[in-house]
């Protein structure tokens, strides 16, 4: 515990070290303007290091490794770009910021279902789209009125909507959903980021300098200690997990659906966004303000459409699923009872006949070989039973290792002929373990019965009971049945 403890203290104790040096060193008076950069590059060293460790540990999930490498890059890109004094600065700067905010964006998520990510993803555009509005009308439109070409004017708007971009990125991801076993790193590591962007946008949107600057330091060292204390709570969990306790816990139970804040708030700021619009409208702006604002609402109302659209396929692709679910076994993808019965009375007087199979000592390939063996050997059956009917015959698992076929328009004679094949290919078929798939089935007719596909299937199961009588293996049709109508079944 004491080793714990040490080595989770010292690397937030280097972070804290590293910031007082800096503070103190930018407060000094006479300290040349060229040095901040410098100076201040130092704060994002122990995390560089950490991250870097952490994106090799093997114990952590793939798309946590990978996110600590995005920031590992982020912040070594910064370091260095912050030490040089070209061009290059502001490439290594750029390529700094996309790493933390891939890096945010690469942690995983709970509840990342594959048709949920897109929507997601939208979502975030569509909220970041609506508040850019608002930043383009108030902060960057009088900022770059308000430059000269002389004081590099695009190199500062990019820099304040690069900043704004990391700071919504970062706000997204504290409000998000991360997945349990990472949720306290990811939302503290967005939490400085929060602290270091939103201070960083602050100074340049009000361009505070001189005596507020030890403040700002102040804040910005906060926000590298609390990114120092992200990657350590990470480094501690992974170095003392059990050899046998898994990397990534499973997390609680999903919770029932409903409409969070979180699922509002995109549509919310495309409201705040078109009220602006609205606004500068009625108020006579033209030029670059509001041509930005009419590109800005094409690109929101164009992201909600695409949105509505995603829904739209993903709600119908559920309910397809919902519905397979609901009219069919798990197992073996035949139709259940209630299907069954549900496309029989679609028949409308059609004669059928129905066929009731039953494996034989089902339950001794359970007792012997396991439960996986037998669910292989019903989907085995399940395989040579389709093989043999036609698209318009019907499969079901009526429970257990019974099932049940009905045939439209065919008559005992061709069911018999149906059974005995079904029968010849159970026997040929393999599966893992070393038994030999028999069946017992039975007949019975359907196009004279008053009472429906019941009293058929209650016939045909009694024929079954007949051909387990007469020692299993076979076949029987239901005394009584009428001639044939049909003497083979074509089968597909």
């Amino acid at each position: 515990m004491a080793d714990k403890r040490l080595a989770t203290a010292f690397p937030i104790g280097w972070a804290v070290l590293f910031w007082a040096l800096s503070v103190a060193v930018l407060t000094v008076p006479g300290i040349p303007d060229d040095l901040y950069g410098p100076v201040m590059s130092l704060l994002y060293v122990p995390v560089a290091v950490l991250a870097g460790m952490l994106s090799r540990r093997k114990r952590l999930d793939t798309g946590s490794r990978r996110a600590w490498l995005c920031l590992c890059v982020g912040f070594s890109s910064v370091v260095i770009g912050a030490a040089m004094d070209n061009a290059l600065s502001a490439v290594f700067a750029v390529v700094g910021s996309i790493g933390g905010v891939v890096g945010l964006l690469a942690f995983p998520s709970a509840g990342r279902a594959a048709g949920r990510r897109g929507t997601r993803t939208l979502d975030a555009l569509i909220a970041f789209t609506g508040a850019f509005m608002a930043c383009w009308t108030f902060i960057v439109v009088p900022r770059w009125n308000e430059l000269t070409p002389s004081d590099d004017r695009v190199g500062q708007i990019v820099v304040l909507c690069l900043s704004f971009t990391i700071l919504a990125v970062a706000v997204g991801v504290l409000v998000g959903r991360p997945a349990p076993h990472v949720a306290r790193t990811v939302r503290t590591f967005a939490l400085g980021m929060v602290v270091l962007t939103g201070v960083g946008f602050v100074v340049d949107v009000l361009r505070i300098t001189g005596p507020w600057m030890p403040v700002v330091l102040s804040a910005r060292g906060i926000g590298c200690v609390l990114f120092t204390v992200a990657a350590v709570d990470q480094l501690a969990g992974v170095r003392w997990q059990e050899p046998g306790e898994p990397a990534t816990s499973p997390g609680p139970a999903p919770r029932a659906a409903r409409l969070s804040p979180a699922t509002m708030a995109p549509y919310g700021f495309v409201v705040i966004g078109y009220l602006v619009l609205i606004w500068k409208t009625f108020e006579g702006s033209s030029g670059v303000m509001l041509n930005g604002l009419v590109v800005l609402a094409t690109i929101a109302t164009l992201l909600v459409t695409v949105r509505q659209g995603s829904v739209l396929v993903h709600s119908a692709r559920l309910q397809a699923a919902l519905h397979f679910q609901a009219h069919h076994d798990e197992l073996t993808g035949a139709m259940n009872r209630r299907a069954l019965f549900a496309e029989t009375n679609r028949l409308a007087g059609t004669p059928y006949s129905a066929l009731v199979i039953d494996v034989d000592h089902f339950k001794g390939i359970n007792d012997t070989f396991g439960h996986n063996a037998g669910d292989e050997a019903l989907r085995a059956i399940v395989g040579v039973i389709r093989g043999r009917l036609r698209a318009t015959d019907l499969l079901c698992r009526l429970g257990g290792d019974e099932f049940a076929v009905v045939l439209p328009g065919v008559g005992t004679g061709g069911a018999a002929s149906l059974a005995a094949d079904l029968q010849a290919g159970c026997r040929s078929s393999t599966v893992s373990a070393p038994v030999t798939l028999s069946l017992s089935i039975g007949i019975a007719a359907g196009h004279r019965d008053p009472d429906g596909l019941d009293a058929v299937l209650t016939r045909a199961d009694e024929a079954l009971y007949e051909a387990k009588r007469a020692g299993r293996g076979c076949h029987r049709v239901y005394p009584g049945e009428p001639a044939p109508m049909e003497p083979l079944l074509h089968t597909r």
